[in-house]
């Protein structure tokens, strides 16, 4: 039997079809449902949030995200009276929730706190670790690796939310998280009660610490001496 090119290409974009519809039947709630680019959720107003069931998550429509591909919240049924007597609500991007105000109350908080508390004592700290001589580079250093991160995290974050899902992108933050503290327990040394000409000897092995000590014992000697000389002479 022959099959043309016509035949073909409806075949794989129907199968592509069959494939999304699997995909967004297989969530059974709103929340989950609305993390797929193709699904959104549609259910009675009443459940149609993150916590309601109900519902059927949905392929959306080629197109416009407004309405679902087919159902109660398909286009042809957007004005339609008769759906059990019940008005349906589509979701495509977010979940109607009675709590969504929790979320930006943590939001202000967490920015609060770490506007306040840790975000400037990492450039605080930044500022006193190098010695005088590096100061600026690594300062420099820091800044420009700090926004290169930035810039890194705003254009994948998308792309890593629907490649491992919403909650899977943050996980994986708090991973990195984790690490960067460990790193930071295990290697970043006390710099209390330390001058910042001595910043740069927490960072040296014990000999070159023994040696850079030798280094600055033996300068200050001379400068005790020089001092010393000058007041003589004043006497005279």
């Amino acid at each position: 039997v022959g099959i043309n090119d016509g035949d073909k290409y409806y075949m794989a974009s129907h199968s592509s079809w069959n494939q999304t519809l699997n995909d967004c039947l297989s969530y059974s709630n709103c929340d989950s449902c609305v993390t797929i680019e193709k699904c959104g959720y549609c259910g009675p107003s009443k459940n149609a949030n993150s916590t309601g069931f109900g519902g059927s998550c949905l392929p959306v429509a080629d197109g416009d995200t407004s309405f679902s591909q087919f159902g109660y919240c398909s286009s042809n049924f957007s004005s339609d009276p008769t759906n059990n007597g019940s008005n349906y609500s589509w979701a495509a991007d977010y979940c109607a929730t009675q709590y969504t105000a929790i979320p930006i109350i943590l939001m202000v908080l967490y920015l609060t706190f770490f506007s306040s508390g840790y975000g400037p004592i990492a450039w605080v700290f930044n500022a006193e670790v190098y010695p005088l001589w590096a100061r600026s580079t690594g300062v420099s250093l820091a800044t420009a690796m700090n926004w290169f991160f930035n810039l890194l995290i705003s254009l994948t974050f998308l792309t890593l939310s629907e490649a491992i899902t919403k909650y899977g992108a943050f996980f994986l933050y708090a991973a990195i998280t984790m690490v960067a503290f460990v790193f930071f327990f295990v290697f970043v040394p006390e710099t209390k009660g330390i001058p910042i000409e001595e910043v740069e000897m927490l960072f040296m092995s014990k000999k070159k610490r023994r040696e850079r000590k030798m280094q600055l014992e033996h300068k200050n000697d001379n400068l005790d001496e020089r001092t010393s000389g000058l007041g003589s002479a004043d006497k005279y």
